[in-house]
């Protein structure tokens, strides 16, 4: 009569609607091709915006968009590793998700980013779950709107 009812795990794993599988598998591959060094395939599923990786490389044509988003991955301190985890955290509307992304380094732990610029943990908690809005293009194909986590 004290036992408690044992949940089964699987009941907190929210179930995603094709729309929402499409967003997710967009922002897993965007993460993946990034990591991968593929860069001309990461720039066709990225959506944002490229203003910070124009003015980080005033070098590069802003046109080059792959150019741009491999400068970010390799000298602009992107952290451009494989997502671990990405959760719907919010369908904001049908053409509009929001998901919660945990990455994980090459040794499969998990990426932590701790505090910097002179912070200490109080002022800057560690963060390692990450928003990210994913939209429906007019083509009906999916794309990320924020760049990965950046570590100065």
């Amino acid at each position: 009569a004290c036992a408690g009812k044992t949940s089964d795990p699987n009941d907190r794993i929210p179930i995603l609607n094709s729309d929402q599988q499409e967003a997710q598998q967009a922002l897993v591959n965007f993460f993946q091709l990034l990591h991968d060094g593929k860069y001309q395939e990461a720039s066709e599923l990225y959506s944002g915006s490229y203003e910070w990786l124009i003015s980080s490389n005033p070098d590069l044509a802003p046109t080059d968009l792959a150019g741009l988003l491999e400068r970010g991955c390799t000298q602009n301190g992107l952290m451009c590793l494989e997502a671990l985890s990405a959760e719907n955290l919010l369908t904001a509307s049908s053409s509009k998700t929001i998901f919660q992304v945990e990455f994980k380094l090459e040794d499969g732990s998990l990426f932590v980013l701790g505090p910097c610029c002179g912070a200490d943990e109080t002022e800057m908690p560690p963060v390692s779950q990450f928003p990210y809005r994913v939209v429906e293009r007019e083509d009906g194909s999916w794309g990320v709107d924020e760049l990965p986590p950046f570590v100065p």
